[in-house]
């Protein structure tokens, strides 16, 4: 799936996707939290393989009572796109990557995540807790990559 998208540089820039992986799945499957106990977390990394043309958003989503470090079940998904001249983004050691870009990316990411982890909580006691709905213009403007 490639898609163009014109950049306000009138920069057009092709897209794909190349892999949506599951790297880590954690479900403590002895565990049945009420409502109220359950926190949710989320973390969000970015790797750069310029060399590859590759770009890779990983989303970690963390289900935990009492402290983050009590994980009940958590899904680390890694999103792997192909950004064609991706080193054309490079300014010394890092990446100037505009904005609408990672939108659209870490938008798909975390659909992505959504659905897995609607898949691996099905049939667990972990099932009725979704995802919350992310503004990508805050969550954007606020990462640190």
């Amino acid at each position: 799936m490639h898609k163009e998208m014109e950049e306000s540089r009138n920069l057009k820039i092709e897209l794909g996707i190349q892999s949506v992986k599951v790297r880590e799945f954690l479900n403590k499957p002895d565990t049945s939290p009420s409502e109220g106990e359950l926190k949710i977390s989320y973390n969000f990394s970015l790797t750069v393989e310029a060399a590859r043309d590759v770009l890779i958003i990983t989303v970690g989503v963390f289900y935990w009572k009492e402290s983050p470090d009590n994980r009940l079940f958590s899904l680390t998904v890694d999103n792997t796109f192909l950004v064609k001249d991706l080193a054309s983004f490079q300014k010394g050691i890092s990446y100037e990557i505009p904005d609408s870009i990672i939108h659209t990316l870490l938008s798909i990411s975390i659909s992505h995540t959504r659905g897995l982890l609607a898949h691996y909580s099905s049939g667990t006691p972990f099932e009725s807790f979704l995802l919350p709905i992310i503004p990508m213009d805050d969550l954007v403007k606020n990462l640190v990559w």
